[in-house]
């Protein structure tokens, strides 16, 4: 006897009276025609249909007998080539759901959570919650949890206030001159007015909490530059990166996240709308983004990990790459997890196709030049004949012309590789030298001096 099988009913399943086979499924069955079914509790024989070798119909009765609905179950088992028992299993029997979390164990995964979140986030953060649990109701009753604007946070505890009379208030302590400057600058940081339309420029450069994320601030600014974008400083921790691509440009509002800082996605979002940023991502750890999926995708923000950022730059020196490359990524999954494998898989594919480039011209390496050969001569285990077709239409154009096609899978080597290539390089090299040198004069304004950059 062959393998049971458990089958799942979804709405689509009643509605219609039939059942989509899996994969696992297509051998038990066959490719068409009809079948013969005993129904297993009422010991009743009837007859189905297999169509397309995909689709089993006419068990509308069967269901409405056993009153069957979504996630109930039915048995298949098979007797021989063209007979079946069919069991129906209700939910009831199964035994006991498994029970979803409580409201204590909810309460501490939000504070592990460690930003605001809408009990919508909630529910979709957390799966497995208790159908009809009245998140209200039970969060209320955890005094570390306050419900404002709308979401649920870490309550911030008030110091006690404390009356203090006139009389009794002492004269103040003499202020100590700081041992530096430098010091004293970084605990008190300073407040400047700018003109109306200015955007403030690295506000909270001189607090101490900047001082201690201007490592990841800087590393994430050199990136971005590294990859071809222009960047501005906004304040403590976040960038605006300009992608410039002529006819369409984009730009993307970078959060610089300190390790084991908590975001707060409601000012993220309002400082994204106030820079017109097109996207937004927040560049950080790991470790530290691993929270952060579910609300970023509810926000349209993409994470980034450093160790993505270093994939990149790494790949920089192989394959080259620019922002309308990393688009993509702005727009979904970023450079965390799948979004980082997705970016490995494109330029490995870049890669291959650069092997298969070398792999030819190391064929043709090997004939005598100038020869007359045949498609099949530069094939081999590893190369197709519609890639290797490819490389030879490429390789006898401009600036190549290393190849001539003479017919009808006959090819041309005009001159030995090697001395093709080195022909090239010195084109290649002729042609550097004579482009045009662009640049871009920048700007910018000072006090009592106006300095021009190239």
């Amino acid at each position: 006897m062959a393998d049971d099988y458990k089958y799942t009913l979804t709405r689509i399943c009643l509605r219609s009276g039939q059942l989509s086979l899996t994969q696992s499924m297509l051998t038990m069955f066959p490719k068409d025609g009809s079948i013969n079914v005993v129904d297993a509790e009422k010991n009743t024989e009837f007859e189905l249909q297999v169509e397309n070798r995909r689709r089993i119909t006419g068990l509308s009765k069967f269901f409405q007998a056993h009153h069957l609905d979504v996630n109930d179950e039915v048995h298949i088992s098979q007797i021989d080539d063209a007979n079946y028992v069919f069991a129906a299993l209700k939910r009831s029997q199964r035994g006991p759901e498994k029970k979803g979390s409580s409201a204590p164990q909810l309460a501490e995964k939000i504070l592990l959570q460690g930003s605001p979140l809408a009990e919508s986030e909630i529910r979709t953060l957390f799966p497995d919650l208790t159908k009809g649990l009245d998140l209200h109701a039970e969060l209320s009753r955890d005094n570390r949890l306050e419900f404002k604007s709308g979401r649920w946070q870490i309550k911030s505890y008030q110091p006690a206030q404390v009356e203090v009379f006139q009389e009794e208030v002492a004269a103040p302590e003499p202020v100590l001159p700081v041992e530096s400057a430098y010091q004293e600058d970084l605990e008190t940081p300073s407040v400047t007015s700018y003109r109306t339309g200015q955007k403030t420029p690295k506000a909270g450069l001189a607090s101490a909490t900047h001082f201690e994320n201007l490592e990841g601030h800087n590393r994430a600014r050199d990136l971005l530059k590294d990859f071809g974008y222009r960047v501005d400083v906004l304040d403590s921790g976040q960038l605006l990166a300009h992608a410039e691509l002529g006819r369409r440009n984009y730009s993307a509002y970078i959060h610089v996240l300190p390790e084991g800082s908590q975001l707060d996605w409601s000012t993220l979002l309002t400082r994204r709308r106030d820079s017109n940023a097109t996207y937004a991502a927040v560049f950080g750890d790991h470790r530290d983004l691993l929270r952060l999926g579910a609300p970023a995708g509810m926000a349209r923000a993409t994470l980034w990990s450093w160790s993505g950022l270093a994939r990149v730059k790494d790949l920089v020196q192989v394959v080259p790459i620019s922002p309308y490359d990393l688009e993509t990524h702005f727009e979904k999954d970023g450079l965390f997890e799948q979004g980082k494998e997705r970016f490995e898989k494109t330029i490995g594919d870049r890669v291959a196709e650069r092997g298969v480039f070398s792999s030819v011209l190391s064929r043709l390496a090997s004939m005598r030049a100038p020869c007359i050969f045949m498609l099949d001569d530069a094939v081999d285990d590893q190369l197709s004949r519609e890639q290797v077709l490819k490389v030879l239409e490429n390789l006898s154009g401009a600036p190549f012309h290393i190849v001539a096609k003479v017919g009808n899978g006959e090819f041309c080597l005009r001159y030995k590789v090697s001395d093709s290539l080195e022909h090239i390089s010195k084109y290649a090299l002729s042609l550097r030298e004579r482009l045009p040198n662009r640049h871009t004069e920048r700007l910018h304004a000072y006090s009592e001096e106006v300095s021009v950059e190239s």
